[in-house]
C-alpha cells in the first residue's frame, strides 16, 4: 500500500467497507435509521479532500481503494475476545498495529473510536505531531457505577493521563461522557465536543401521533437484543403489566435473540410480547408509527453512550421510558420519564403513569418538538463538528 495519507481512522466491528461502498455509490443503507457516523465522517474527508484510510475490525476481511479513500475490514486476532489476559492483549496488539500504521504513513490525524484499543497505546503517535481525536459512543462507566476493582481503576486513570496529555481533540456522544472524561483527566476541558446522530428528515415528516386512549397501549424496544440492553427485564415488566392492556414490539437483533423468544414463549408472553428480530429501516419506521412509547431500560453493566433509538422517539413525538444510565436526560430530558436503574417496579410504575395519566403523556409527547431539531440539521452532526474543530 503506497499511499501518502492525510486522515487515518478506525472504527469497531461494523462492516466499513460495505458503509463506503453504500456512501460512495450514494445508496441509501436501509439497515440503518440513521444518517451513518462513518457516511458522515467520509463526507468530511472528502468536504476537505483528506487523503484517507479507513479501517474497521469487522471479521469478514475485504477492501475497497478508490481515489481519496482506502479502506478496509482488518479483523482483530482471534483469540477469546471476552474477559481476562488474552483480550486485554488483544487489546494492546490492535492499538500497536495503530501505532505502527501511524509511522508508516505520517497522517495529519489520526481518529479512533472507542473499544478498538486501550487509549493509551496510542501515546507514541503524539510524538510524531500527528493530532489524535478520539471519538468516544460509550461511556467510561456506567453512570453512577464507577468501577471498583483495581485493574479498571488502573485504567481509567491511564485514560485520564492519556485525555489529559495525548488527546488533541475529544468527541463524544453525551454530556455524561465528557464529564467523565474530566473526571479522569482531573481538570476541566475545553477541547471537548459534543456530537449527535442525525437523521433523514424525510423518515419522520407525516408520521401521525397515535391517540392516548388507543388501546393496547403500544410500547417499543430497538436495539441490540442483549441481557445488558435490558431486553430480559421487559419480559418481567410485560408479566406485571398483564392486566393493563398493554403490549411491547422488539425489534433489534443478537447473540440473545433466541433466548428471549424461547423465555417468552415459556412464560406465556408472547400475546404481549412480538420479537421482530432484526429489521429494515420501512418495517422499523412502520412499528415506530404504531407505537405510544419508546423503552429504553440499559441495565448498570452497560457502558451506554446516548442511545440512537431515543433520538428517534424524539422525532416521533413519543416520549422515552428509560433512566439515567442512557445518559439521554442531559440532552432530552423533558420528554423523557425516568426510572430507576435495574428496578423492574420503577419501570412498571412509569408505564403505568404513561397509561393512566393523560395530560402527562400529552405533555411528555409535545415537549418533543423543540428538541427535534438537533438531531436533523447537522450541526451537531459528525462532519460539522469536525469541520469547527480541524
Amino acid at each position: 500500500m503506497g499511499h501518502k495519507f492525510d486522515m487515518i481512522y478506525i472504527e469497531g466491528p461494523g462492516d466499513v467497507v460495505e458503509s463506503f461502498r453504500h456512501w460512495h455509490s450514494k445508496e441509501d443503507v436501509i439497515t440503518e435509521t440513521s444518517r451513518t457516523f462513518s457516511g458522515q465522517f467520509f463526507d468530511f474527508c472528502r468536504r476537505n479532500k483528506l487523503n484517507t484510510y479507513a479501517v474497521s475490525y469487522c471479521k469478514q476481511m475485504k477492501k475497497e481503494v478508490t481515489d481519496g479513500f482506502y479502506v478496509e475490514n482488518r479483523p482483530k486476532l482471534v483469540l477469546n475476545m471476552e474477559t481476562g489476559i488474552l483480550y486485554h492483549l488483544t487489546q494492546i496488539l490492535y492499538g500497536l498495529w495503530i501505532v505502527y500504521i501511524a509511522i508508516r504513513y505520517r497522517p495529519k490525524y489520526l481518529s479512533v473510536t472507542s473499544g478498538v484499543t486501550y487509549w493509551i497505546i496510542l501515546s507514541p503517535v503524539k510524538l510524531l505531531g500527528i493530532q489524535i481525536i478520539p471519538q468516544l459512543h460509550n461511556t467510561l462507566w456506567p453512570k453512577g457505577y464507577r468501577p471498583k476493582t483495581l485493574m479498571k481503576r488502573a485504567l481509567l486513570a491511564l485514560d485520564g493521563l492519556f485525555f489529559r496529555y495525548i488527546a488533541t481533540k475529544i468527541l463524544c456522544v453525551s454530556p455524561e461522557i465528557k464529564r467523565q472524561i474530566e473526571r479522569v483527566s482531573r481538570e476541566r476541558r475545553d477541547n471537548i465536543f459534543l456530537f449527535y446522530a442525525q437523521f433523514y428528515r424525510k423518515d419522520f415528516d407525516g408520521i401521525p401521533t397515535i391517540p392516548h386512549n388507543e388501546r393496547p397501549f403500544k410500547i417499543v424496544f430497538v436495539g441490540r437484543v442483549e441481557r445488558n440492553k435490558g431486553v430480559f427485564d421487559l419480559l418481567d415488566i410485560a408479566e406485571q403489566l398483564r392486566e393493563d392492556d398493554v403490549i411491547f414490539d422488539v425489534c433489534g437483533g443478537g447473540a440473545a435473540l433466541s433466548e428471549l423468544k424461547r423465555l417468552s414463549k415459556i412464560r406465556g408472553l408472547n400475546e404481549i410480547i412480538t420479537i421482530h428480530g432484526q429489521l429494515e429501516r420501512p418495517q422499523l419506521l412502520t412499528i415506530y408509527a404504531q407505537a405510544q412509547a419508546v423503552i429504553v431500560p440499559t441495565r448498570s453493566d452497560f457502558c451506554e453512550g446516548m442511545p440512537q433509538v431515543i433520538a428517534e422517539s424524539i422525532l416521533l413525538g413519543r416520549p422515552v421510558i428509560t433512566s439515567k444510565l442512557s445518559n439521554a436526560l442531559d440532552v432530552v430530558g423533558n420528554a423523557i420519564i425516568e426510572a430507576e436503574p435495574d428496578d423492574v417496579q420503577s419501570y412498571v410504575q412509569a408505564i403505568r403513569r404513561l397509561i393512566y395519566d393523560p395530560v402527562y403523556y400529552e405533555s411528555l409527547c409535545i415537549n418533543c418538538s423543540p428538541l427535534k431539531e438537533q438531531f436533523l440539521d447537522g450541526k451537531k452532526g459528525l462532519g460539522d463538528v469536525l469541520q469547527y474543530i480541524v
